[in-house]
């Protein structure tokens, strides 16, 4: 495979140098730099991560970690837009960035370690499940907000079998004034391929009646179809929102 060249007279191609090239945080390039649909904006990807830039904002890096809550909020195009400064670290499984309209802090994602057989052998596939960051939603003016929430999951060893599902059953959660989380609105329920975006998530919503500020989380449950369940739920960071429940 030949490999791929970066632009060092782009901006992309300069954040990229400055950032150490391929001895740096994002390792070797694995596409060339290119034009997003919106015609405002470039992106270039790398092993560790990406660079994504626009005139109005700048070359930034984003991380794999940030990348995947990202795909759930529909990247440059959603709510947030693009990102308005570097992938900050505050540990390995830690990573936060700002964006043109909010920010992520985005967690490590569970892994499920799934046995299968390929090809004739016994391989693993290791599938890994995550939240985007629970927010109230007013992508339209006529409607009341919305605490709304996505999960998806991703094939991070290459390994799972083409074509297999995972159901997600995503339930949003307030916390009562004794600790308690009590589940809020109808749960969601979706059997999704690997790999996020629109098609490929789930969805939790519940419409607010008020403005009470309440703290929010999302509760995960991901069933492998025809396959052995893995323990647990998985819950995501809980966020304080102006979103009443009564």
């Amino acid at each position: 495979m030949t490999p791929i060249s970066p632009d060092a007279r782009s901006e992309i191609g300069r954040k990229y140098a400055a950032l150490g090239g391929d001895k740096g945080v994002l390792g070797a390039p694995v596409t060339a730099e290119s034009r997003l649909a919106d015609g405002q904006g470039r992106r270039a990807d790398y092993e560790h991560g990406s660079i994504f830039w626009s005139a109005s904002t700048g070359a930034h890096w984003v991380s794999r970690l940030i990348m995947q809550s990202w795909n759930g909020e529909n990247y440059e195009s959603g709510r947030l837009g693009y990102p308005t400064a570097d992938t900050l670290i505050h540990t390995p499984k830690v990573h936060k960035q700002r964006f043109e309209r909010g920010s992520i802090l985005a967690e490590r994602m569970n892994e499920y370690q799934i046995p299968i057989r390929n090809n004739a052998r016994s391989d693993v596939c290791v599938a890994g499940v995550n939240f985007d960051t629970i927010h109230i939603s007013t992508w339209d003016p006529k409607n009341p907000d919305t605490v709304s929430q996505h999960a998806a999951w991703y094939d991070l060893n290459k390994a799972c079998p083409r074509g297999m599902k995972i159901r997600l059953q995503l339930q949003s959660q307030t916390r009562n004034p004794d600790g308690v989380w009590a589940h809020r609105g109808e749960r969601g329920q979706k059997d999704v391929y690997a790999g996020g975006g629109s098609a490929n998530r789930v969805a939790a919503n519940f419409v607010c009646i008020g403005s009470q500020r309440n703290t929010w989380r999302g509760e995960l449950d991901a069933d492998m179809l025809g396959r052995m369940d893995p323990p647990g739920k998985q819950r995501s960071k809980s966020e304080d929102l102006n979103c009443g429940i009564m």
